[in-house]
């Protein structure tokens, strides 16, 4: 009896230490380091704090890799990237670092409090935020 393959949501080859750089324009405007774990946590230093991350495989040959952070003010911004299966594939065997890139975007949050409190800020430059995630290759 042939089983149905379950991917991952938290795959091995993604769990760890990325380096994340996000741009406007093409003009970085802040970078951080983030901690994908095993259990679908996110940590990270600074003034964010990280909530949940997850690895949902495509139709075809890009997989879709989101995690979220919250803001000291309560903001909760998504970051949505693709990634290559074959380049994590290919990862593996070069051990070169895997990159993910995708956009920012704010995340809706309660509907229950007063909207007009509740203003999402806006981004005062032009264009759309990206990022760009690598991955920290150990050396061995």
């Amino acid at each position: 009896r042939q089983q149905k393959y379950q991917p991952s949501a938290y795959p091995e080859d993604l769990v760890g230490e990325w380096e994340v750089t996000d741009l406007i324009g093409g003009e970085t405007i802040g970078e951080c380091t983030v901690q994908l774990s095993d259990d679908g946590k996110v940590e990270l230093e600074g003034p964010l704090e990280g909530l949940r991350w997850r690895c949902d495989p495509g139709p075809t040959h890009l997989d879709t890799v989101v995690f979220q952070v919250i803001g000291s003010d309560g903001t909760i911004l998504q970051y949505r990237g693709f990634v290559d299966r074959g380049s994590r594939l290919e990862s593996k065997i070069s051990k070169r670092p895997i990159k993910i890139r995708g956009k920012v975007m704010f995340q809706m949050r309660d509907g229950s409090i007063d909207y007009f409190k509740d203003m999402l800020p806006i981004n005062y430059r032009e264009g759309t935020t990206r990022f760009v995630m690598t991955k920290i290759v150990e050396e061995r």
